[in-house]
């Protein structure tokens, strides 16, 4: 019997950590992932496609928003990341569906509304560059396009209403940002802490079919700054960082969202499951049926 109940125990412990190791698991359909986790050194591992991105120095790295690390800015060209020799094609694929989505956990340092724009993250050469930036003033989130940049109005309480307004450089908190790229809708989302905003042409024209074209990656990849690694450089933190050739639903994003979100402590003692079915399931979740059949089998 004592055998019994502690199997049953260790069953519970492991449960949690069970599923966080599937969370945590690179799904199929992303092409380009950076958590920023490594131990120690100055490379920056694409878990995905294999990318190397190079640290500065190491000091860089800083205590994580998602996992056990992430990586500071302070604005100088030194310290932009960018790649542009050696790439693996998993990196040419941004976009070559007309579609795709871009994850990723920033925070500004305080104090920089007024010097001028932030880039997070961008590709492609100086004449056919896309990048996803804040502007300096407005502090509205914009997505830079070939044909021309809608914003996310965040800024604005009488266009996006004082529930969603929001001056992301004022905050020095982290912040979830996520940007949905839909070329077949013709249509741009952002994404803000779970909050959505429908980007808005700048200027104000329609969308044309060719207005807001984004070629595929074939030049540059840059974190923190534009393709010359001295314009609108980033001064903050940034965390895992995801890019995939699809449009995300906003569910799957609230999902990302929540994995760097503090959640609510669990209580000390483990629920138990109303039926014994149930937790047999549970079981066998973790030890395998075979083994939560013969914790449950009686001996004749």
């Amino acid at each position: 019997m004592k055998r019994t109940i502690g199997l049953l125990l260790a069953a519970l412990l492991l449960m949690p950590l069970a599923l966080h190791a599937s969370a945590a698991s690179v799904p199929e359909d992303m092409i380009l992932y950076f958590a920023f986790d490594e131990a120690s050194g100055k490379d920056l591992i694409d878990g995905k496609g294999g990318n190397k991105l190079t640290l500065d120095r190491e000091s860089r790295r800083v205590e994580g928003r998602i996992g056990s690390g992430a990586v500071s800015f302070d604005g100088s060209t030194d310290q932009v990341l960018q790649t542009n020799s050696g790439m693996r094609q998993d990196l040419t694929l941004i976009n070559t569906g007309n579609a795709f989505t871009v994850s990723l956990w920033v925070r500004f340092e305080a104090g920089q509304a007024e010097k001028g724009d932030q880039t997070l993250i961008g590709w492609g050469a100086a004449t056919d560059y896309v990048r996803l930036f804040v502007q300096g003033g407005s502090q509205n989130l914009g997505l830079q396009t070939a044909g021309g940049y809608p914003y996310a109005f965040n800024h604005n309480p009488d266009v996006v209403g004082e529930d969603k307004a929001i001056l992301l450089l004022d905050s020095d908190e982290w912040h979830h940002i996520a940007v949905i790229y839909d070329g077949a809708a013709k249509k741009v989302t952002f994404l803000i802490d779970g909050r959505t905003y429908e980007g808005i042409p700048s200027p104000e024209t329609d969308w044309a079919d060719t207005s807001y074209s984004i070629e595929a990656m074939k030049d540059w990849f840059t974190l923190g700054s534009m393709n010359d690694k001295s314009t609108a450089n980033f001064k903050g933190m940034m965390d895992d960082v995801r890019v995939y050739d699809r449009v995300l639903r906003e569910e799957e994003l609230l999902a990302l969202m929540k994995l760097g979100t503090p959640q609510e402590p669990e209580p000390d003692t483990p629920a138990v499951p109303e039926t014994l079915d149930a937790f047999t399931a549970a079981l066998a979740a973790v030890l395998g049926s075979g083994a939560a059949a013969a914790v449950f089998r009686r001996r004749r």
